[in-house]
């Protein structure tokens, strides 16, 4: 989420989440939260088939996870560990492949949201277009940092000092 309170048709509200009010931004995104692809929610556009190839998953764990999926179906199944307490030992329980996935690649959003977070800018603006302008320099500072850190130069070539803020 990009985060904005003023009034635009593509505003979204999501309770439960740390920016409830602002724009919804799909990324795709590495496990160090290196941004890949950027796409602005725009509700239901031509773009997208929501007729065909998508497979929704129920699957109870300790509560009830419902998941879908273009990608990823219920087969081949996982077969993780989980604590049996009636058992009072580790069982392995059946998991559709689609949970499987979303294990394996939670959290590289909320990395890059930690990243931009951190140095986010405090300059306000009533225009609507300020947010989704605004966060671009801060995904390419993110990526930019990210490939530095990559390189063989991170041990030897200091940076400016962004800790001391």
């Amino acid at each position: 989420m990009i985060l904005f309170y003023g009034k635009h048709s593509l505003k979204q509200c999501i309770r439960g989440k740390p920016i409830k009010f602002g724009y919804k931004q799909w990324v795709v995104a590495t496990p160090l939260g290196y941004a890949a692809y950027l796409d602005l929610h725009q509700g239901a556009s031509a773009g997208h088939d929501r007729q065909h190839g998508i497979v929704v998953c129920a699957w109870d764990d300790n509560s009830v996870v419902t998941l879908a999926s273009n990608k990823d179906g219920v087969f081949p199944m996982a077969r993780p560990s989980r604590w049996s307490i009636q058992e009072k030992k580790k069982v392995q329980i059946d998991q559709p492949c689609i949970v499987q996935a979303y294990n394996n690649y939670t959290g590289r959003v909320d990395r890059l949201d930690q990243n931009v977070g951190a140095y986010r800018i405090a300059i306000h603006s009533k225009k609507w277009w300020w947010p989704l302008f605004a966060f671009l320099p801060y995904a390419a500072v993110n990526n930019a940092w990210l490939l530095f850190r990559m390189s063989p130069a991170h041990g030897h070539t200091p940076l400016i000092n962004l800790g001391s803020r």
